[in-house]
């Protein structure tokens, strides 16, 4: 994001994409698809995150002499945590 200043351009009607007067109104509308991606890549990154934290627990704490990391039913979680992250990672690119 950055601030264009344009003092005394001038712009040809014939090169104008828009009409007069509909500037704020698109920049409005750019200005909420900016936000939803930002809000949603934050997300995406928290996700990871907390997934590499799962991972990393799940391979240090032991439950019967072995880590829960080889327990076939965290395993489905870790899965389950991955492909919604992969999922949401697709759909933002």
């Amino acid at each position: 994001m950055a601030e264009l200043i344009f003092d005394d351009a001038r712009v040809p009607k014939a090169n104008l994409l828009l009409n007069e007067g509909d500037d704020l109104k698109i920049l409005m509308e750019d200005g909420n698809m900016m936000r939803a991606w930002g809000a949603s890549t934050s997300a995406l990154g928290l996700a990871q995150r907390a997934l590499d934290f799962a991972v990393e627990y799940a391979k240090q704490r032991t439950q019967l002499d072995n880590p829960i990391a080889y327990f076939q039913a965290i395993q489905f979680k870790l899965t389950d945590m991955v492909i919604g992250i992969e999922a949401n990672r697709s759909l933002i690119y």
